[in-house]
Order: C-alpha cells, then sequence, then structure tokens
C-alpha cells in the first residue's frame, strides 16, 4: 500500500498533516491541522495516518452539513454583499496560495492565458446578463457557507446576477496583481450565522485540534456537554446565559455529585467558553464566576498512607507468598506499589516505564520519567524527570529485575478505553485494597503512595525544592525557574534519607 500523503517526519516523529478545506477555513484556527502521531515508525505511521484521515473527512462532513443553516426563498442586501465580498475573498486567497509556491516562466504563460479566457468569458456573460455558468460555483460555495438558496427565486436570481459581477471583479484583481500590482486578499469575517450557530460540541472540536489532549479529558468534557445539552437542549454558544450555567450547577449538586465534582465540570464549560471567546466567537465567558460554595471545614479527597496501612500492603499475599493476581498485571503488581512507595511517582508515569528507562550515570542509577515512547503521557513539562533509585529498590532487586524485559518493565498492564496504560491496574487496586488487604477507607487509594511519599521527605528533613523535583512538582517561586535544578548526585543523596523514620 502506498505511504499516506498526510504523514510528515520532524526529527524522526512522524506527525499527520492535512489541509483544511477552503470552505471550512472559518471553522479552524489555522489552515493546516498538525499533531503528532507518536511513533518513529513509517508503516505505522500511515496505519495511524489513515485512520485519522477517515476522522477528519467525517468531521469534515458533519461540518458541512451543521453550516447549512439556511434553506430559503428569502436572502437580504446584506448578506448577498457578504456572500459575494467572502467570494472575492476566495479567488484573491487562492491566487496569493499559487503565487506563493513560485512560478516558472512557462506556468506564468500558461497562467496568463487562463486567467485572460476567464476573465474574457466572464466580461462577456456579465455584459448580456448570462449567469447559468456561474450558478454551478455560486450555489456550492453558498452551501459551503450555510446558504441554500430554492432555485428560481428571486433571491436566487438576484444573488447569481451579483456573483456573477463578483467574479468579474475578483478577475480584475487577479490580472492586476498579474501585471505585478500590489493587490491584498481582503479579511472578510466569516458570516455570522456560522459563529452564532456554533454548539459546545463543536467547539469541543476545535479545542481538541489545537490541544490534543488526553482521550480520558475528551471523553468527561463530552460528559458535560450531554448533561448540560440534556438539561437546555442544544443551544448555540452565544445563546448560553449565565442563567443556564448555573441551572446546570443547581441539577449537578441535586442530583448527588460531590461539590469537586461538579466544580471541575463547571471547569470545562468555563474553558470551553473561555476558548470561544478568545478566538472571537462570543463576546463574554458567561461560566466565569459560577462556583460551587465551599464548606470552611473540607474533608479531604485523598489520604496518605500510615505506617499500620503500608505493614498490611507489604504482608499481604503478594509479598509473602508471590500472588500476581492477574487483575494486578503481574510482576506489576508487586513491583507498581513498591516503586509509587519509594518514588512518590504518579501510576501512569510507572506504568508506562521501559527497559531503557532505568539508565546508570556514574555509578547511581536513576529512573528516567519521560513521554518520549509511543502512547506515553506525563502531566505537566515538570513531570520530565531523573529520579534517584532508593537503596531499597536495590536491594529488592528492581535494577536487575528491569534487566531481564523485553522492552516494557510491565507487560501484563493493558490499555483502558482512555488509552491509560494504568487505568485497570488503578481499579483493581482498589478493589483488592479493600477486600484482601482491608484498608477501608476510600479515600485511601493508589495515589495514597505519592501523598506518604511526600510526608515522608518532609518528616525526613529534606528541601521542599529537592522533593518537588522527585515527585515532579513544578516550583512555587520564580528562583525555581532558574538552572537546570539539583544534580543527580544530591538528590541520590537526599533520596537516601527518605522513610529513615520508619
Amino acid at each position: 500500500m502506498a505511504s499516506q500523503i498526510h504523514v510528515l517526519n520532524r526529527n524522526g516523529i512522524y506527525y499527520f498533516r492535512r489541509r483544511v478545506p477552503k470552505d471550512l477555513l472559518s471553522l479552524y484556527p489555522s489552515s493546516q491541522i498538525i499533531f503528532s502521531l507518536k511513533t518513529k515508525d513509517r508503516k505505522e505511521a500511515d496505519r495511524l495516518a489513515r485512520i485519522e484521515s477517515v476522522k477528519l473527512d467525517q468531521e469534515f462532513q458533519r461540518q458541512r452539513s451543521e453550516l447549512c443553516t439556511h434553506s430559503s426563498g428569502e436572502l437580504s442586501e446584506e448578506d448577498i454583499k457578504h456572500i459575494c465580498e467572502l467570494w472575492i475573498a476566495s479567488v484573491l486567497e487562492e491566487d496569493e496560495e499559487y503565487r506563493m509556491e513560485g512560478l516558472t516562466d512557462r506556468e506564468y504563460r500558461k497562467y496568463t492565458e487562463s486567467l485572460n479566457i476567464a476573465d474574457a468569458g466572464g466580461r462577456y456573460d456579465f455584459a448580456k446578463g448570462d449567469t447559468k455558468l456561474i450558478e454551478f460555483e455560486m450555489e456550492d460555495f453558498c452551501e459551503s457557507h450555510g446558504f441554500n438558496i430554492v432555485k428560481g427565486s428571486l433571491a436566487y436570481r438576484r444573488l447569481a446576477y451579483a456573483f456573477l459581477r463578483a467574479d468579474v471583479e475578483a478577475m480584475q484583481k487577479v490580472l492586476a496583481r498579474h501585471r505585478g500590482g500590489i493587490v491584498e486578499t481582503p479579511q472578510v469575517p466569516p458570516l455570522g450565522s456560522q459563529h452564532r450557530g456554533l454548539t459546545l460540541s463543536q467547539v469541543l472540536d476545535r479545542w481538541k485540534l489545537e490541544a490534543n489532549p488526553k482521550p480520558k479529558t475528551i471523553a468527561e468534557w463530552e460528559l458535560v456537554i450531554s448533561r448540560f445539552n440534556t438539561l437546555h437542549g442544544v443551544l448555540p454558544i452565544a445563546k448560553i446565559t449565565k442563567a443556564h450555567v448555573v441551572a446546570f450547577k443547581d441539577t449537578r449538586l441535586l442530583a448527588g455529585s460531590a461539590s469537586a465534582t461538579v466544580t471541575k465540570q463547571l471547569g470545562a464549560l468555563s474553558s470551553l467558553l473561555q476558548y470561544s471567546v478568545g478566538n472571537d466567537l462570543i463576546t463574554t465567558n458567561v461560566a466565569s464566576g459560577v462556583r460551587v460554595a465551599r464548606n470552611k471545614v473540607e474533608k479531604k479527597t485523598r489520604l496518605p498512607y500510615e505506617i499500620d496501612d503500608l505493614n498490611r500492603i507489604f504482608s499481604c499475599p503478594i509479598y509473602t507468598i508471590g500472588e500476581r493476581p492477574q487483575g494486578g498485571g503481574g510482576e506489576a503488581a508487586y513491583w507498581l506499589p513498591l516503586l509509587a512507595l519509594y518514588t512518590g511517582a504518579r501510576l501512569e508515569e510507572l506504568g508506562q516505564l521501559r527497559r531503557k528507562d532505568i539508565k546508570e550515570s556514574d555509578g547511581l542509577w536513576y529512573i528516567s520519567i519521560t513521554d518520549e515512547a509511543e502512547g506515553a503521557s506525563l502531566k505537566t513539562h515538570s513531570s520530565r524527570r531523573a529520579l534517584p533509585i532508593h537503596p531499597e529498590l536495590s536491594r529488592l532487586g528492581f535494577v536487575d529485575y528491569a534487566h531481564t524485559q523485553r522492552e516494557k518493565l510491565f507487560p501484563g498492564l493493558k490499555v483502558d478505553s482512555h488509552k491509560s496504560l494504568t487505568g485497570n491496574f488503578s481499579k483493581w487496586w482498589g478493589r483488592y485494597a479493600r477486600k484482601v488487604i482491608a484498608i477501608e477507607d476510600e479515600r485511601k487509594v493508589f495515589h495514597s503512595f505519592r501523598h506518604a511519599f511526600k510526608d515522608a521527605c518532609r518528616n525526613s528533613g529534606i528541601h521542599q525544592e529537592i522533593h518537588d523535583a522527585f515527585t515532579g512538582h513544578a516550583g512555587s517561586n520564580v528562583g525555581s525557574t532558574y538552572g537546570s535544578g539539583a544534580s543527580l548526585t544530591r538528590l541520590a543523596q537526599e533520596m537516601v534519607t527518605c522513610y529513615r523514620f520508619l
């Protein structure tokens, strides 16, 4: 099968690139859609690009269908003028793109001949008032911009004549440019109906192309939009009011959702509306300032594991009789709790480790936390870091274990529906901790290892800048952004002191 034309290689990583169709340019922030396919393998990149191309074809078709919002025999003079201005801008833009590629002498002569023929034909048709040849192009252009005008109606005839005149005017401008004249391509705003009619789902589609968020985030935001639409119906973003947002908040709280959950859902709505403001789709973010009132004394949603909890965990069958529950991903059930305890790393950071992420420098073994592997991801920029391996992990044989693996350290982990490598493991751990280890407090979850590590650093007298470097937290002051951070040697020395109170 031939290689995909939409595949681009950048420094060994393949990217997907595709131009936005001209009739949909007003709906996208850029004329090209570009994002990483997160692979270095060309065949895999071609396969992924074919999938993405099909998805985009479907999205473009849906956008075109949603743009067609007017089917009428009525059309205002302002609408006709706006459509004609858009057509002139479109012709000039296409001409400008062609010239920017550079023309050879032969191409220039052929283009001259083509332009003269088109100009003569258009003038002749305009002189006779004959719109038959231009009507097909006009219908296609109008449909792509949301207007389906009834053929034979007065509005159709008025628009056809104005469109023919605009076509002649556009050709005159192109010819002036062809003779070396400076003719700017006008910036004509899109027809107002397009932006006024955009829904939250359509805004989410635009935002996804720019932000390239995690599948889990997309799923969460889609659920928020679905619940909002169930309550209020599918509203254009310009029609959403603060009262709609407040009603959504109140309804979710009455349905029994936790305050933190509703706050997160409001954040999703506000983010989409703020994105719309920033892209000149609406003028005001009506969700701004809508918040869930907080209790003066709030319960902590996550608690660290305490000494008694840790004793229970590391006395369970996994560590006493070598049990390897299938739901725990085989050896992952043994190593992930230990790694979380002695590194403070996030579960997904640990689950996606590869053999080559376990490195040695000047006699010091460390874990390289990166997002370089295909499908890997990190929460923040500061998450990229080198973690010295705690002496206890070395004593238990972690480095030796890593060297026995072919590529992934924990091949028993399987990606879930949100493309998370450890999502299923996290659910399994919750069940195992309750039923087998008998840790009943639901605020104690796998992330409690990270909280326990942070407390251990504080109790061991480790400076905050150092344990922020361990856990991948960004520094809280400007000074923390200067320099390259503490050396691996310094980090290794501090790591030794962690859990010395045990």
